[in-house]
């Protein structure tokens, strides 16, 4: 309560969300406020309604995505209603990067920070308050048709609530969300990963099927096979579908074949710091470590899943050490 109060000291005007704080306006959602009524009314204002105008900017995109979050008690400190979210999505599917004559960078980073949090928002600012009455047919198609024209490939992480609208739709986004697992781009990847993530939190929450197989079978054959850039992104989400048993005996054996490569690939004495993968390797190398601990719980017996548990411990990398 103390520091909700302290929060909304800071305030220009009766008319305004505290300023001078450094946090994003969602916050002041999540924490006490004097009058939460009045809280949302003025993030309404403040951030929202600048959405629905046309003004998409990361700056008004991460707090109404954080706002409207589902809490780990289930709810939210935010909603939308129908007809906003519905403007939304359109306001966010016609948005286009901005175009200078002349750019020092700034305008080109808020373009990625924007592409970048796109696809949260629509996951769970905007689709999660609509029904395929509202949102009709042609919009869900101009969804995949963004996706699929690679201009923002962070709309990926949209489409599992895409199969709670139309479960038709369900081998269209299998097949968007595999050729995102496997593309070249860093963000794409990283968006489908984010995708099975969302769509193993809806079907937990019993809102959609299972995530299938064909997807789950992806990330054991891009930790196999050691590609880039999912390896990273893999081995994390790897050892969640261990613990959750998602996996066959197969599938564990076959990532304990791979630790077996990789704990040869990224040793330090034979790695070479030219490598472009050399600013994660580490981090491949602590989620190594993870994801040895999960098969050994799961009951895998394999002296790769030793050796990484048993060599961590003395690993002169603290991440690496304490994974």
């Amino acid at each position: 309560k103390a520091f909700g109060e302290a929060l909304w000291s800071r305030r220009e005007s009766a008319a305004a969300l505290p300023s001078d704080t450094g946090l994003y306006p969602h916050v002041y959602l999540l924490h006490p406020s004097p009058d939460p009524d009045l809280a949302k009314s003025l993030f309404r204002t403040e951030v929202l309604s600048r959405l629905l105008k046309g003004e998409i900017t990361e700056d008004y995109l991460t707090p109404v995505t954080g706002a409207t979050r589902r809490q780990k008690d289930g709810t939210r400190a935010f909603e939308l209603g129908p007809d906003e979210a519905k403007t939304l999505f359109d306001a966010i599917l016609a948005w286009q990067p901005r175009k200078v004559d002349f750019d020092m960078g700034e305008v080109r980073q808020q373009n990625r920070y924007t592409e970048r949090a796109i696809g949260a928002a629509l996951a769970d600012a905007v689709l999660p308050f609509l029904d395929m009455t509202t949102i009709g047919v042609a919009r869900i198609d101009r969804l995949f048709r963004l996706i699929e024209d690679g201009g923002v490939p962070s709309a990926l992480e949209a489409l599992p609530q895409v199969i709670r609208l139309d479960s038709s739709r369900l081998n269209q986004v299998i097949q968007v969300i595999h050729r995102g697992l496997l593309n070249a781009q860093s963000d794409a990847v990283f968006s489908a990963f984010g995708a099975i993530r969302r769509w193993r939190d809806l079907s937990l929450a019993g809102v959609v099927e299972a995530c299938p197989a064909d997807l789950t079978r992806v990330v054991v054959a891009i930790v196999t096979t050691r590609r880039e850039p999912g390896l990273l992104h893999a081995l994390h989400l790897a050892a969640d579908l261990v613990t959750a048993g998602d996996f066959t005996e197969t599938d564990q054996e076959q990532l304990a074949d791979a630790l077996d490569a990789l704990r040869i690939e990224t040793a330090y004495e034979n790695w070479d710091v030219r490598d472009s993968r050399t600013a994660t390797m580490t981090l491949v190398r602590a989620r190594c470590v993870r994801l040895a601990d999960k098969l050994k719980a799961a009951g895998i017996v394999d002296d790769a899943v030793a050796a990484w548990i048993d060599n961590a411990e003395n690993d002169p990398v603290p991440e690496v050490r304490y994974a």
